[in-house]
């Protein structure tokens, strides 16, 4: 082998094993972000996707792998994130 694939081998399985193990897993809820616009021209399209969201979310007993699921929704007002 060359000494390369050696060294990359070598950083990849450290990577790898210095990963987070399933013992040290995080605990509390999931915090969920949902960016809709609520106000504006497109207020009601929006109240309905965040309405179904919820609905879902109410759905499966508002838990994803056990776990609570917080979900905290802004209004974007209609208006595009500049670049």
């Amino acid at each position: 082998m060359n000494k390369k694939l050696i060294v990359s081998l070598s950083v990849v399985m450290a990577l790898v094993l210095s990963g987070p193990s399933p013992g040290r897993a995080q605990k509390g809820p999931i915090k969920l972000g949902f960016l809709t616009q609520m106000t504006g021209g497109g207020a009601a399209v929006g109240k309905d996707m965040s309405n179904g969201f919820m609905m879902y979310l109410e759905e499966i007993g508002s838990q994803i792998a056990g776990r609570k699921v917080e979900v905290i929704i802004e209004d974007t007002q209609g208006i595009p994130p500049r670049p």
